[in-house]
């Protein structure tokens, strides 16, 4: 189901565990002051927790997204890296290449009840 609101849209799959969110999780580290000050402004590679199949839907949503826009191709993933965690919601901030434009999304990725993971997109590029 997606839900629209203003630039942010709201993509809530309900994946099974088998197409949820793996890999690393951000953890918040012991002493702050050995943690950056602020994230990367843009990540460099393709560093997500999400697996094949949950990136697969992650891209299918901002191409719903960036399709509303400009009605072009399908985006294609360029970088992606961590920039948050609170509580269970990992953040992330992926570039896609969208018609041709670098295009910055926030993706959030949030564990459901159901063994699944809900996400949130964010276009941050105006």
């Amino acid at each position: 189901m997606i839900v629209r609101h203003g630039r942010r849209v709201a993509a809530i799959l309900l994946v099974g565990l088998a197409t949820g969110c793996t890999g690393p999780m951000m953890t918040t580290p012991a002493d702050s002051r050995t943690a950056p000050a602020t994230p990367p402004a843009e990540p460099v590679g393709i560093n997500t927790a999400a697996n094949p199949s949950l990136q697969a839907a992650v891209l299918r949503a901002i191409g719903r997204n960036e399709g509303a826009r400009s009605g072009g191709t399908a985006p294609r993933l360029l970088a992606a890296g961590p920039i948050g965690k609170k509580g269970t919601t990992v953040t992330e901030r992926w570039i896609v290449d969208s018609n041709g434009n670098r295009v910055a999304y926030n993706v959030d990725f949030v564990p459901t009840a159901t063994s699944g993971t809900a996400i949130s997109i964010e276009r941050l590029t105006k």
